[in-house]
Formats: structure tokens, sequence, C-alpha cells
């Protein structure tokens, strides 16, 4: 009789292992990816993003009050844990301690919510770039070596004579190479120690060339007057817990859209884009309080400026916060520049920039700027006091993980007429002075065919209304104020 119920104790023992092999060998699907069959010794186990911890359960239950007794201490829990320590090997993550655990807690049912995350975190890593010039050496040293070329086209509706699209400042019909770029840099992180050190370099060419140089000679017409070179990023950074110090040539801190070309929505710029500054020379501290708050102040030499070939040896002052909201899908960004722009002439810069996520697919966005001068405006277009602002609305929805359409309305005004302008660079002719109100909307998708890929087409809409009678008009020869503006640019990611 014992002999009996041993056979059958062991016939279901080993029939419930069965079960949660089958079990087991059907759920490691991370991603597409099968990991494999799971030993019960030892096992390795390569993954392909970020570390999870996954559990298979057997969903056996016993036939009879008496047999449950009985198989108690047959009830086993196979788990595939994935070390917190892990080797980052080029664009994968292998772990150096992967172990499969024996538990005695009996459960009934799976859960596959683990399993899911890893499906989301796969899905993420397949829609990053590859990053061909990447080597497994940068990736355990957290450096990261890249870039990007942007290329596209504007066509208006107004043929100006001077092939100018007025205040959107792209050449009319003409397909441009705007950015070629390439980045060499080190994060800092200081989750596994006190402090790090790290830095980034930034060099580009391109028709956004002339732009990002330093507007008081130190390497203004790099290349020529439309295309240029351009050293937009060249910083050290230090860390030290909840505290990072910037030293060097970096981006503004004002705005919503960015300098690069992957860090804006559309093709064209905002209005709100072109009177902001976009480099600084200077030095910036970030000190992260909490989750929720963090803390920024600094110096800098002066808007797009880096020598002193113009007498402007003032420094401005710059600091603000970022807000993120408990509930996380809400964020508020307040920065402030105030400061000398060269003798006599004292200027103060403030931006709010407000993100929320309204659904998992939908985004919205604002940003408001407003800026004071109280001497010689930068571009020479009037002298004296000079006041201009605006906000700007966006709207960003997925409708797939390769489409993603962008919506996004404008209004500024330009009081004296002293920062909007429809001219080139350097010995392109300015034609400014536009006193009024700009309206403009834009409406676009990003489509990524592949992963390193995208193309953004865009219909843009603007309109003027001019507040003085003397206030030259800004679109097509100067006699135009409105203008319809298709465009298109395509980026190559390496």
């Amino acid at each position: 009789m014992m002999k009996a119920m041993t056979a059958k104790k062991n016939a279901v023992a080993k029939e419930t292992m069965a079960k949660m092999r089958r079990l087991m060998a059907s759920s490691l699907m991370v991603g597409g990816v099968a990991l494999g069959a799971v030993a019960a010794d030892a096992m390795a186990v390569e993954k392909t993003e970020p570390i999870l911890t996954s559990e298979a359960t057997s969903d056996v239950s016993p036939e009879s009050a008496a047999d449950s007794e009985a198989l108690d201490a047959s009830w086993r829990t196979a788990r595939l844990r994935w070390a917190d320590d892990a080797e980052v090997v080029g664009d994968r993550i292998v772990a150096d301690d992967n172990t499969a655990e024996v538990s005695s807690e009996p459960t009934a049912t799976f859960n596959s919510t683990r399993f899911d995350s890893a499906n989301e975190a796969q899905t993420e890593l397949e829609s990053t770039p590859r990053r061909f010039l990447q080597t497994d050496w940068m990736t355990r040293n957290r450096i990261d070596f890249g870039g990007w070329l942007e290329q596209g086209v504007a066509m208006g509706s107004h043929r100006a004579g001077d092939r100018w699209t007025g205040p959107v400042q792209m050449r009319d019909r003409e397909w441009d190479v705007n950015q070629f770029w390439m980045f060499l840099g080190r994060e800092t992180d200081t989750s596994k120690r006190d402090w790090d050190i790290g830095g980034r370099m930034d060099f580009m060419w391109g028709t956004d060339g002339p732009w990002m140089q330093s507007a008081d000679g130190w390497d203004e017409k790099w290349g020529g007057d439309y295309y240029g070179f351009a050293f937009p990023q060249l910083y050290t950074e230090f860390a030290y817990k909840n505290l990072t110090v910037k030293a060097g040539r970096f981006f503004t801190i004002l705005g919503y859209e960015g300098i690069a070309a992957t860090q804006r929505p559309f093709y064209t710029t905002s209005y709100c884009y072109g009177s902001e500054p976009f480099i600084y020379l200077g030095v910036i501290a970030d000190y992260k309080l909490n989750d929720r708050l963090t803390f920024r102040t600094g110096f800098h030499r002066g808007d797009d400026q880096v020598d002193d070939t113009d007498g402007k040896e003032g420094l401005t002052w710059m600091g603000g916060t970022t807000w993120n909201a408990p509930w996380e899908t809400t964020s508020v960004t307040w920065n402030v520049t105030a400061g000398e722009q060269g003798p006599g002439n004292t200027k103060v810069f403030s931006s709010l920039v407000a993100e929320q996520e309204v659904t998992d697919r939908l985004a919205y966005a604002m940003v408001w700027d407003y800026s004071y001068t109280d001497g010689t405006v930068e571009n020479g277009i009037r002298d004296g006091q000079a006041t201009w602002y605006g906000i700007a609305n966006y709207l960003s929805y997925e409708f797939n993980p390769k489409v993603v359409g962008n919506l996004r309305g404008e209004w500024f005004r330009d009081e004296d007429g002293a920062i909007i302008a429809s001219y080139g660079r350097n010995s392109y002719a300015a034609d400014g002075g536009f006193m009024g109100n700009f309206v403009e909307l834009t409406a676009g998708f990003t489509w990524s065919p592949l992963t390193n890929l995208q193309v953004r087409p865009e219909l843009r809409a603007d309109f003027f209304d001019k507040t003085n009678d003397a206030s030259a008009l800004p679109f097509g020869n100067s006699d135009k104020s409105s203008q319809l503006l298709g465009a298109m640019d395509v980026i190559m990611h390496f």
C-alpha cells in the first residue's frame, strides 16, 4: 500500500514538473526572442533590454484535499532572475548572475505583467537608432559616439527675388544640407558612487553652422556665409551625488525646441525659437533636491558670445527650476537669464515650458517667452528699448511606433521690430523692423520607416499683422503679409 502511494506521488510530481517545464518554455519569449529552455541547476541568459525579474508559476491544482496535503512539499515555482549587475556589450545587456531558484511557495496562476514590461522595453530598444561608430569598449565605459545627417527642402507660395522664405529663414526650392553632426560624450552617473566626471563635444557643418558660431568673432565665418562649421558644444561636466556642474560651451537653457535637429518636432522652427539665444560659454550647476524639484544657477559671457573682440566683457546670470508632478505625467521648467550683453545693453529673458502626457499616445507642450532689452539690439535693426514675447503650443500623437503626428500653433509679438528679420547671414542683406504680431500654424508628421531613418514632411501657414504703418512686410518681395510653406527634411542617424 505504501509503495503504491509513493509511486502515485512520484507520478503526480513528475507530471507537475513536466507541465512547469512546458509553461516555462512557452513563456520565455521576450520581445520576440526565445530565451531557450531552463536548466534546473544553472543557466546563462543573454537579454536585450532593461534588467527585469520574471516569474513562471505552475497552474496545477491537487485532485483532492488528501493529495494536496501529501503533495505540499512537491509544489515548486521556477524563477528566472535577471541579475542587478549586468555587463553591457554593444547594444545588449548580458547578465553575470543568472540562476534558477526553486521555491516551495504554491501559486495557482501565471502573472505575465513583467513579461509585458519586457516587451515594451524591447520595442523601445528596436526604435533606438543604431550607432555604427560605437564600440563595445565605449558602451562599457558609458561613452556615446554617433551623429546624423539632416537635409531637406522648402517651397513657399511666393517666389521671392532673393530666394528666401522670409522670417522662416530657408532658401526657396533648394535642397540644403542643414546639419552634418557628430558627437562624442560621456554623461555623469552617481547612482553607484558619489562622484563622476564626463563631458561632450559636438561638431557640425551645414546651413545651420553659421547660426551656431559665436557672434563676436571667435569662429565667425568658419566655412562661408551660408554653409559653415561650428562646435556647438564643448564642455566638461563634474558630478557629486545630486549636484552636477557644467563648464565650457553648451546649449541655451531657454525655450522648448532644441538646437539639434533631433531635438525638435518639425523641420522649420518657431518664432520663439528664433528669438532665443543658441549657445553659451560659461558655467552652470544643477542640484536635484529630490525626485520632484531641480534647481540651477550659473553665469555666461553673453548670448552667442565667446571671444571679447567687440568689448562685450560683462557676465550674464542664468538660473531656473524644474518641477515634476507626483503623478509623473506633468513637468514645468522656468529659466531666466539677466545681465549685460555689451556696453550699455542689459537684457532679461524669461522662458516657461510646460509638458503634459495626456494619454500613452497623446502629449502636449507649451512654451512662453518674454524678453526685454534697454540697449542696442543685437542684430542692429533698432536702438533703444525693445520688447518681444510669444507663446507656442505643441500636440504630438503616436499613431504607431513608426508614425507620429505633430501640430504647432504660435502667436509672437515683436513690439519694436527688434528681433524678427528676414535674412540669411553675414553677407546676405537683412530686411527687418517687422513691428507687429506673427501667427503660424504648422502640421506634419515624423515617419520612421527604418530605425536609423526619419522623414518629416510639414505644411505651414504664416500670417503677419503690423502695428506700425512704416513697418515692412515679411514675406515675398517685402510685399506680402502671409505665406503658405511646404517643407520636408530627412534625418539619417549613424
